[in-house]
């Protein structure tokens, strides 16, 4: 999964369609594999070797979003924040929005919700 999203964002220089890419493609994961997830984050709180690892496999795809979000930063493209902060609000938004889908009967495409949750992140919710 964590490959995926990767081959499909590097070599993107742009970081907010690299950050708008990964968006669609999680949330296309998402869709695609909506029970395998379920499963994936079920399994997130539990205390045995597997579940840690799993942990550990979170982590490891949030600090590559912390590094997105560091090279915005750097690039000026992003607010000078807490790096790692954003990267999990991100990846939060993102989860929000597949709990959104399943609970909603929209047509919006992956693209448009993408779209959406990459203008939110970016311009923020106030007018």
């Amino acid at each position: 999964i964590v490959d995926g999203v990767r081959s499909e964002a590097e070599g993107m220089d742009n970081i907010i369609a690299k950050l708008t890419t990964i968006c669609r493609v999680q949330l296309e994961m998402m869709k695609s594999k909506a029970d395998f997830f379920r499963v994936l984050f079920s399994q997130l709180m539990g205390l045995e070797d597997r579940q840690s690892s799993l942990r550990l496999r979170l982590r490891d795809y949030i600090l590559y979003l912390q590094g997105i979000m560091e090279e915005g930063i750097r690039q000026g493209v992003l607010r000078d924040r807490n790096a790692a902060l954003m990267a999990y609000s991100f990846f939060g938004t993102i989860l929000s929005s597949a709990v959104y889908e399943a609970l909603h009967d929209d047509k919006m495409s992956v693209r448009e919700v993408a779209s959406h949750i990459t203008g939110m992140a970016l311009e923020g919710i106030a007018s």
